[in-house]
């Protein structure tokens, strides 16, 4: 049976005609990407590339701009670009704070930041990311610098990333820097990195990730358990304990596994949970303020013990 459009409903004909509107609204969109990859890239000189870079207003330009220097192995085409991207995205806020250019030894640097263009986490994120790639430590200062003074965690996340697979002692130093850094998730990304290049003792990376299990935010709690749990130290265990009585789910649930995975036994988390449970906020020290007054006088453990004891 055939069915003839004007038996659709109205409403079905107006949808198939603005699906079909966008569908080639996409292929022509795709069909420009292409054509922009195949001609306006096809120049195989990096100084070509960079003029192009920095006279695009567009991310996705930007974006194949990048990928079309890192596939001609230009390292230095790749620093002129991150301090292109990172000026104009980070510039305005901090004039006269960063200057890598310099930093590596070059002769003078692009110049100042110019009107109309609007660079992005994306921008800079993606730069970090192939510059990581080359894993060659003439980037680390710049690297380094970047880290210190620029405050998005995404961007600090693929610094981090980039020196991980760089390596080395330079690289660890400036990676450790992390594990001071005001936000959580850098500190904890942090030991993550130092763990895997095998740069940080258990008891290290213990006592950097103890306070976040007190934190307001509850993914950073459960993060901290989960890292916890991959240094999968024994001494951990008391301080995960008091998580069983989390008000979150997802982290008294990750809590009783690593604590399984510590080798407690099940009786036992059943009676910390059941005893957690009775205790209340500031007898777990969950605040932060709380849990500083007990770290600076350095008898957590002794102070929850208590808790524990005056609820038996």
């Amino acid at each position: 049976m055939v069915i003839k459009m004007g038996q659709i409903p109205i409403k079905i004909r107006q949808t198939i005609w603005i699906l079909t509107i966008i569908g080639f609204g996409f292929i022509i969109s795709s069909c420009a990407s292409n054509t922009y990859q195949a001609t306006s890239l096809a120049d195989p000189e990096v100084e070509a590339l960079i003029r192009k870079y920095q006279e695009s207003k567009s991310y996705r330009d930007r974006y194949w701009i990048v990928q079309a220097i890192e596939r001609r192995e230009s390292l230095e085409g790749l620093l002129f670009c991150f301090y292109w991207a990172t000026k104009h995205q980070f510039g305005k806020s901090q004039p006269g704070q960063y200057n890598p250019w310099n930093s590596l030894g070059y002769p003078g640097h692009p110049g100042p930041v110019e009107p109309g263009l609007n660079f992005s986490r994306e921008d800079t994120v993606g730069i970090v990311h192939a510059i990581g790639r080359f894993k060659n430590p003439k980037t680390i200062p710049v690297l380094k610098q970047s880290f210190q003074i620029f405050p998005d965690t995404e961007f600090k996340m693929a610094v981090l990333n980039a020196l991980q697979k760089i390596g080395g002692p330079e690289a660890v130093a400036v990676i450790r820097e992390g594990l001071k850094d005001p936000d959580p998730n850098i500190r904890i990304r942090t030991i993550e990195a130092l763990s895997s290049l095998g740069e940080i003792n258990a008891t290290e990376g213990m006592e950097a990730i103890f306070p976040m299990l007190f934190d307001d935010d509850e993914t950073i709690r459960w993060k901290a358990v989960y890292v916890l749990g991959q240094i999968g130290d024994l001494r951990a265990a008391d301080h995960i304990g008091f998580l069983l009585g989390d008000p979150d789910i997802s982290v008294r649930a990750i809590s009783k596994n690593v604590l399984r995975d510590l080798g407690i036994a099940e009786e036992i988390i059943a009676d910390w949970e059941k005893k957690v449970k009775q205790l209340s906020i500031d007898d777990v020290y969950r605040t932060k303020q709380a849990y500083q007054k007990a770290e600076s006088e350095k008898d957590l453990k002794k102070q929850l013990e208590e808790a524990f004891k005056n609820k038996e």
